[in-house]
């Protein structure tokens, strides 16, 4: 058997070489998933289009032979978001900006983000702790701790200003700016950047890995 235009199939064996779908077919419904054995010489699935499934709960299952939840690849996107300078406790207006990137990959509930931005000029500053906002999704909203990120360059800050590191907070979508405590180098990476103390030239390159809820 070549080629299979209209049958339905309930079981194939043997050695045969099964083709689904003609060169006018539409897609193929199998309905209850499909199994791949490795028969001794040559075993696999070689597909020229993509795989879809019906309802969002259903996925790959990697590594195991049953549906254990947490072997399940439910999700995979790359795309890009607009972030954003801005204040715990207010925005600044009039902002322009000589670049603001984002990027993302998103593999299940990981979500990998990479961020350049670097400010033009405002008419007026954010206050309250510094931010970087707009993250493409919400971090998990779980108490055991944060996701911190990393900063691999910054301009335009203050020598007494300059971000060093920054975390997100469970459940949100925003990056808080922390420093040193004190001008020596080892000491605690805790104390805020200042928003206000920011005046509107500022530049930093961040990138950072965190998980959705």
């Amino acid at each position: 058997m070549s080629k299979l235009e209209t049958n339905t199939i309930d079981t194939i064996s043997g050695s045969t070489t099964l083709t689904l779908g003609g060169t006018n077919a539409n897609a193929i419904t199998i309905p209850s998933g499909v199994t791949l054995t490795n028969n001794g010489t040559q075993a696999g699935l070689t597909l020229s289009d993509n795989i879809l499934f019906n309802t969002a709960s259903k996925g790959i299952y990697l590594g195991v032979t049953s549906a254990t939840a947490s072997n399940l690849l439910d999700d995979y996107e790359e795309g890009t978001f607009t972030p954003a300078f801005t204040g715990t406790t207010g925005a600044p207006s009039g902002v322009t900006y000589f670049t603001r990137n984002g990027r993302y990959i998103k593999i299940g509930r990981q979500v990998s983000v990479s961020m350049w931005l670097d400010l033009q000029s405002w008419s007026s500053g954010p206050t309250g702790t510094a931010i970087i906002a707009g993250l493409p999704f919400a971090a998990a909203n779980v108490s055991e701790g944060y996701h911190a990120f990393h900063i691999g360059y910054t301009s335009g800050f203050s020598s007494t200003n300059a971000p060093q590191t920054g975390f997100i907070q469970a459940n949100t979508t925003t990056i808080l700016l922390y420093k040193n405590s004190t001008s020596d180098a080892r000491d605690n990476l805790a104390s805020d950047v200042q928003a206000s103390s920011m005046t509107g030239i500022e530049a930093i390159i961040i990138s950072g890995t965190y998980f959705t809820g």
